[in-house]
């Protein structure tokens, strides 16, 4: 009697249960909410990850961007004499250790300016882009190439273009590149991308005096020596070992009590007398219009026309 009792009070209970009614407990609801927030938690961690490392990839990547800009704006785009930092005459190893390179500031967050560096180089367009870097700074690396135990190369350098940003400078690019005396500058370069079409010569009438000799002021010896690049002929003064191998017709000079092109001077030679100009011009010649050729035909060349 006892036993049926306990069983139909559990049949009572189990009646009046939240489960009965298709609800969930307390406990339940808890666990439910604590397996959500996890994976929240997890999720927002891992967009907050995301984000952060894709600002810091931009950032990378602008930095790299003026890292190159340096170097073919700045760098490559300037002369050698000019830019090389070291004295060839000095240059034992004990000089120019590798922990103590020269270094050029180009850019310094803290400082006022900061771009003041930029402006000398002509780089003023970068500070735009160094501006979106938290707490930039910007400079070249330069070191002398090892040639034996004792002396370095004086035609050629290291130099490292190298950029920091961030709290405590964490964040860094660094670009290497090797400047050389044989390195073109822009403006070389753009003259041997595009040559200028050379102009024909004017051509001399027969009725001209019959000696065919011209004034000197329009000899031809005079537009030929303004077409030559200019350069200082034996036993002139030119302004340093490297830049005298510039200057100097001959290639280099020599530090006798000042620096002097090396070479015998030059003796000038007499002009020679003008040939008349043939009224059309024989093949292989250059000109800028067919009609100025002999046959009449001058084939177009890279932009170049030369009679046939």
């Amino acid at each position: 009697m006892l036993k049926h009792k306990i069983q139909r009070v559990k049949r009572l209970l189990s009646q009046l249960s939240p489960r009965s009614n298709g609800g969930f407990t307390i406990v339940e609801v808890l666990i439910a909410l604590a397996i959500i927030s996890v994976v929240l938690v997890g999720i927002s961690t891992a967009m907050s990850a995301s984000l952060r490392l894709n600002s810091v990839q931009t950032q990378r990547t602008r930095a790299q961007d003026i890292t190159r800009d340096v170097i073919s704006r700045y760098l490559k785009n300037v002369d050698f004499a000019t830019i090389n930092p070291f004295d060839g005459d000095v240059n034992p190893a004990s000089v120019y250790p590798p922990n103590a390179p020269h270094q050029v500031l180009l850019y310094n967050y803290n400082a006022s300016p900061p771009g003041a560096g930029l402006t000398s180089a002509s780089l003023t367009g970068l500070g735009d882009d160094l501006a979106r870097l938290p707490k930039a700074r910007l400079v070249v690396n330069m070191t002398p190439i090892k040639k034996d135990g004792t002396t370095y190369f004086e035609t050629k350098f290291n130099a490292v273009v190298r950029i920091t940003w961030g709290e405590g400078n964490n964040h860094f690019v660094e670009t290497p590149t090797v400047l050389s005396f044989g390195d073109l500058s822009r403006a070389v370069r753009e003259d041997f991308q595009q040559p200028a079409v050379p102009t024909a010569a004017p051509s001399v009438s027969p009725s001209s005096s019959p000696s065919g000799a011209a004034s000197p002021s329009s000899s031809p010896s005079s537009s030929a020596s303004a077409s030559l690049p200019a350069c200082l002929p034996g036993g002139s003064p030119c302004s340093g070992n490297n830049a005298c191998k510039t200057e100097c017709c001959s290639g280099g000079g020599t530090n006798s009590g000042g620096w002097k092109c090396d070479g015998a001077a030059a003796t000038p030679t007499p002009p020679p007398s003008a040939t008349p100009t043939p009224a059309c011009e024989p093949p292989g010649t250059v000109v800028t219009n067919a009609n100025q050729c002999c046959s009449g035909n001058a084939p177009n060349d890279k932009g170049t026309k030369t009679c046939t």
